[in-house]
């Protein structure tokens, strides 16, 4: 007991620290007064910088601001993931055709480390690299790079420190062992605070996910160390099935309330790019929702104003003109303040249900976490009807129309609905996937990974590949290459970084964890 009071009070104190240093004896007292909370006035009163610098760190995991967005979600997630397409095809090298302009390959690495780093490491100075502020500050470290290293493979990570971005590479092996530490130390560190102060929120005010409430950011972390745990399921089972095990058993997302999403204060930027307009519907996402009757159809996008229905467009159009083409596609149903989805409840259920296939201990079978999967999607969409969705054993993808009449195509999947118990893994995986990929959306760089690792949902061909490095039409673009930016100014570094790869650094060349 007395050990364990020793590591509450040195805990509390480093949570006191990272609101900066008190020479008053007053102020002293008065944080010392209950050593389990922070206290709020003096949070707002000497805080307040970093206050304002965990709203920029939680800004940038995905990133709020349109342009960064479009860079990152728009081009590369949408299309890859095949979610919300592109409509223009700008100078004709694009993401979506695997031809993209060397410098668009800049974008996503380079907004990314130089927009959130800074804040980052103002808040790791001031903590001194310890207390609760720098456990949540390390949460959103990986809810950021994590992006990162699934769309490059090797990252600077390890040995980015207090200003210096031109950093030595980390294998992703090293990078997802890392970001799993992190993970599971910040998480253990937040749980102690909350059960210590009764979940008390101080920093509610730069709190734009959860409101302060930490309790919250633990599920978090635990859910984000559970999503890193099933994507080294292939080329690491044992691990993954450790940590993902450990996750589980200290506690993931389970409720409507836990989903995780940023507000936008009227700035959504899916709302922005959708109305300049230069994004629409896909084909997969159309065909897979009406062949399913999916309630949530009409939740995730609008029906197109001239036919009444909701039409996609299939990814890797030429000469397109963005004002022909967003006339002719369904737009997102999103609006102004819709907040930004970083993680649905729904996906820790499926990624439970992949964990329970696996023979992991997942606190339940993998038919009740698939159909808790479902529903809770279900409930963070207010959509009805989850019960006959889940029973329904006979409907499939629909065919696709396009409404140019000249890229229509068959249904490139049979899977149902219906759990099925007997059937074998890889059509267990598919249905999970498939279903998980549909609870997801609008999660773009999510599903592309996902895609990545397990070759599910089934998605149409890209209709025109323009690549030079051998992409394959229908398993596409493996990862980006290296930007540009990192040959001219940290090029020693990234030569290095390449040869930690499982090949020349290309678009076809597979990441890490890329290993079924």
């Amino acid at each position: 007991m007395k050990q364990f009071v020793k590591i509450i009070i040195k805990l509390a104190f480093a949570v006191s620290a990272t609101f900066g240093f008190y020479s008053c004896k007053a102020d002293f007292e008065s944080v010392n007064k209950n050593p389990y909370l922070i206290d709020e006035e003096l949070a707002r009163r000497d805080g307040y910088n970093q206050g304002s610098d965990f709203i920029v760190l939680q800004k940038e995991c995905i990133p709020v601001q349109e342009n960064r967005f479009q860079f990152s979600e728009h081009m590369v997630g949408f299309p890859y993931g095949r979610y919300l397409p592109p409509t223009n095809s700008w100078g004709g090298q694009n993401f979506f055709t695997f031809n993209p302009s060397p410098s668009w390959n800049n974008a996503p690495y380079n907004d990314c480390f130089s927009n959130f780093y800074p804040s980052f490491f103002k808040i790791q100075k001031n903590t001194g690299e310890e207390g609760v502020n720098y456990a949540w500050a390390k949460i959103l470290r990986v809810a950021s790079m994590h992006r990162m290293t699934d769309i490059y493979g090797p990252i600077p990570y390890s040995k980015v420190r207090f200003g210096q971005l031109s950093a030595e590479y980390d294998s992703q092996e090293e990078v997802y062992e890392l970001m799993i530490k992190e993970l599971t130390e910040s998480s253990d560190i937040l749980a102690k605070y909350v059960a210590a102060s009764g979940n008390a929120k101080p920093m509610a005010d730069f709190d734009i996910v959860f409101a302060g409430d930490f309790s919250k950011w633990v599920k978090f972390a635990n859910t984000l160390k559970l999503r890193l745990a099933v994507r080294m399921s292939y080329i690491a089972p044992d691990k993954a099935k450790k940590y993902a095990e450990e996750a589980v058993a200290a506690g993931v997302l389970e409720n409507k309330d836990d989903r995780v999403e940023v507000e936008t204060n009227g700035k959504n930027p899916i709302f922005i790019v959708s109305k300049w307009p230069e994004l629409r519907a896909s084909a997969e996402m159309v065909s897979y929702l009406k062949g399913y009757s999916d309630p949530r159809l009409p939740k995730y996008l609008k029906k197109h104003n001239g036919s009444g229905d909701y039409l996609g467009m299939r990814v890797g159009l030429l000469n397109m003109n963005r004002d022909v083409m967003s006339a002719m596609f369904s737009e997102p149903n999103v609006e102004e303040n819709t907040p930004l989805l970083w993680m649905p409840v729904a996906e820790a259920y499926f990624l439970r249900a992949e964990g329970a296939i696996r023979n992991w201990d997942m606190k339940g079978t993998a038919e009740e976490l698939y159909n808790k999967g479902i529903k809770a999607s279900f409930e963070e969409w207010g959509a009805e009807g989850a019960d006959t969705y889940i029973n329904d054993a006979y409907s499939t993808q629909a065919n696709y129309y396009d409404p140019q009449g000249i890229n229509s195509a068959s249904a490139v999947s049979s899977i149902t609905i219906k759990w099925d118990e007997s059937a074998v893994f890889e059509e267990k995986l598919e249905r999970i996937i498939t279903q998980k990929w549909i609870a997801l959306y609008p999660l773009g760089m999510e599903a592309w990974a996902e895609y990545r690792r397990t070759g599910y949902p089934k998605f149409f061909p890209v209709v025109n590949n323009l690549s030079s490095d051998g992409v394959n039409s229908t398993d596409g673009a493996r990862r980006l290459k290296f930007p540009q930016s990192e040959y001219d100014n940290n090029k020693a570094n990234v030569l290095k970084a390449v040869g930690l790869l499982n090949g020349s650094d290309t678009q076809i060349t597979k990441l890490w964890w890329d290993a079924k």
